[in-house]
């Protein structure tokens, strides 16, 4: 069976997928529930509560987008389906900077700036799986998703983490 936090990290992937996908003015509530149902459960799974995987897979199946979350076939799994202490805590710690940037989505779409959200929200989406991967390069990732998105609307963007966690 699949390890809890990289079921995690590939379900909060098809939800920030179907969130780039349904951007826009008309749906802004409807993308704020599951960037708030991301960021509640994603808390809860961060302080130990695995039961946090089960909810939040119940509370995504409550979407219209059912399909979205099918990932039984969709990933190849290491041979044991084990992850290293190493790997275990760069995941988290990617989705703590996952959380801190759907912080900032939220923002953006209060703010009306459905086309910046949009753009952040590409420029992040794909991490979650990208670090499952277990064998993607950091700083191919910041030099093709965070750095457009830095050159076309905030300069400073995540340059404090990306210098905290040192890639």
């Amino acid at each position: 069976m699949r390890n809890d936090l990289v079921n995690f990290l590939l379900i909060v992937n098809k939800l920030l997928i179907l969130s780039r996908y349904k951007m826009s003015e008309t749906n802004g509530e409807y993308i704020l529930s599951i960037l708030n149902l991301i960021q509640r459960k994603s808390v809860q799974f961060m302080l130990g509560r695995r039961e946090a995987l089960d909810q939040l897979i119940e509370e995504a199946l409550c979407l219209e987008e059912k399909n979205m979350l099918n990932i039984e076939h969709q990933y190849p799994i290491n041979s044991k389906g084990i992850i290293s202490i190493n790997q275990r805590n760069r995941m988290y710690q990617y989705l703590q900077i996952v959380n801190l940037v759907i912080e900032e989505i939220k923002d953006l779409i209060l703010l009306n700036k459905y086309q910046q959200a949009y753009d952040l929200i590409d420029a992040i989406h794909c991490l979650p799986e990208i670090i499952v991967l277990q064998n993607w390069n950091e700083r191919d990732y910041w030099k093709n998703f965070i750095y457009p998105y830095r050159e076309k609307w905030d300069s400073y963007f995540l340059v404090d983490v990306e210098q905290a966690i040192g890639k």
